[in-house]
């Protein structure tokens, strides 16, 4: 969570950095370039996790519209909002200088519930990546970073195969993600049963609300 952090995990050798925030050690956000080009010389891989602050930033502002906030609610929200926009900068100077970016959700806790990953690939796309680089973030690179690619994380013969069959094209809008048809799992068509009834109503929805 801070560059320093960042530097011991480099020094230990580790091969994939979680959060990855470039603060100071007081907290304060400080890109820090030559964390960067460290990074890149060993290769390392950053998983940011940049869709989990503006959960907690989306659900304050439904309790802002409901019941307002009060001063000291409405300065924190404040910060968060600033928090978020340097996750995503740090994330498009990061990848732009070539860092290897891997998706991961963070999930779950709080309102941070499983089932919103595809929310993660769009703030993939929103750091700038485009959607086909958000796509392998999500698959092949997280795969990577876990050391199981030669099994999984890309449709190639001898691998085994999931595949999430969705109404739209993700490689155009990585959103389309969330409009699911069909989930393959290991080859095998998975029986999603009322998980399928999105929009109606289902207390399912909460983990592929339709308008989200």
């Amino acid at each position: 969570m801070t560059a320093q952090g960042m530097l011991n995990c480099l020094d230990a050798g580790v091969d994939t950095i979680i959060h990855a925030r470039h603060h100071d050690e007081n907290g304060n956000n400080v890109y820090r370039p030559d964390v960067t080009e460290r990074i890149l010389k060993q290769g390392a891989m950053v998983n940011m996790t940049i869709y989990g602050t503006s959960i907690i930033i989306n659900a304050t502002e439904e309790k802002k519209a409901k019941f307002g906030l009060t001063p000291e609610e409405q300065a924190v929200q404040d910060h968060r909002m600033k928090m978020r926009d340097f996750i995503l900068e740090s994330f498009f100077r990061m990848h732009k200088a070539g860092v290897k970016m891997a998706a991961g959700s963070d999930a779950a806790w709080g309102k941070h519930t499983l089932g919103q990953f595809h929310n993660e690939v769009v703030y993939h796309v929103k750091g700038g990546m485009t959607a086909m680089q958000a796509l392998t973030a999500a698959t092949l690179n997280a795969a990577k970073s876990c050391w199981i690619d030669d099994k999984v994380g890309s449709l190639e013969p001898g691998k085994e195969v999931d595949i999430l069959v969705v109404n739209g094209d993700p490689s155009r809008d990585v959103a389309d993600l969330k409009n699911v048809v069909d989930v393959f799992q290991a080859g095998r068509k998975v029986d999603r049963g009322s998980a399928a009834t999105a929009g109606t109503g289902h207390p399912l929805e909460r983990l592929w609300p339709a308008n989200n």
